[in-house]
């Protein structure tokens, strides 16, 4: 990943508040703090100085969704009369922290945004196994902040251009930036007792078409819990009886245990026990 990055020059200055570490808001503009929409905070600034005149990027970043999923909001700002204004934003210029097929952060922390006065760089990179690169470029002409160039570097090599907005605005461009969801099922064979996790299905589709074949065609085999890129536990009482439960996010497995638990203490007979507690929120499963 590191190999990636290194495709973006630095630009002349860069304040990268970390989404993994404490953010140092004071090298962040206070206006550009104030600016922030609700509930979010800044991830990223990057200006192409202090002076009058300056341009600037702010990327606001909210706080994790059911799902863990960190949305982005993009502000453009120009220096004048002593404070970075607000002059145009976007919320589909820069991904969301899962939108790509592993589900990993194309921002890279900001490492691939680059500012000069009148010009603004913003590279992204997704895909650990097959890294593919994003590459937008935008320029302020005739007073309004325009899409220059945008592209899509394949782990191939490939390179494919990207539509752009009929405006030719910054404000109309679309990077079509999309989470993506992995599905989880569970299910019982009420014939021998026996169970089948099926986890990081790309689709619902896809997750179907497993169950299918992973049950038996006589009835005796029911989905008991399904969720898109959470966990799943299974538990169970003295009598065999089984209790299943879901949680929307990988970071609460600790929550499934609990819950099925909660379910067999409430519903079953004699002592409870967890057989099996499964996340999933991509092809890697825990």
């Amino acid at each position: 990943m590191k190999k990636i990055a290194s495709r973006f020059v630095t630009p002349l200055v860069l304040f990268v508040i970390s989404t993994y570490a404490a953010a140092a808001a004071s090298s962040v503009p206070a206006e550009v703090l104030r600016a922030a929409p609700p509930g979010s905070r800044v991830a990223v600034f990057t200006a192409s100085g202090d002076q009058a005149g300056a341009d600037a990027v702010a990327i606001y970043e909210s706080a994790p969704d059911a799902s863990g999923s960190r949305q982005r909001h993009l502000v453009v700002f120009h220096k004048e009369n002593g404070a970075f204004r607000p002059v145009v934003s976007s919320d589909a210029v820069v991904a969301c922290s899962t939108c790509s097929p592993e589900r990993d952060d194309p921002l890279m922390g900001g490492d691939g945004i680059k500012v000069t006065p009148g010009h603004i760089e913003i590279g992204q990179v997704y895909g650990s196994a097959k890294p593919t690169s994003v590459m937008y470029r935008f320029d302020f002409r005739n007073g309004q902040w325009r899409v220059t160039s945008a592209s899509r570097e394949e782990s191939d090599g490939r390179t494919v251009k990207l539509a752009l907005p009929a405006s030719g605005l910054l404000a109309d461009f679309d990077g079509q930036w999309q989470a993506k969801s992995f599905w989880n099922a569970l299910a019982l064979n009420d014939k021998d007792h026996s169970f089948y996790f099926l986890m990081g299905q790309p689709s619902e589709a896809s997750l179907n078409e497993g169950l299918k074949k992973a049950c038996d065609t006589d009835g005796t085999c029911r989905v008991v819990a399904r969720v898109a890129n959470g966990c799943l536990s299974l538990a169970r009482d003295a009598s065999g009886a089984s209790f299943a439960a879901a949680t929307p996010t990988t970071a609460s497995k600790d929550k499934a245990k609990q819950e099925a638990l909660s379910a067999c203490q409430a519903q079953g007979k004699g002592e409870c026990q967890s057989v099996r507690t499964s996340c999933s929120a991509g092809p890697i499963q825990d």
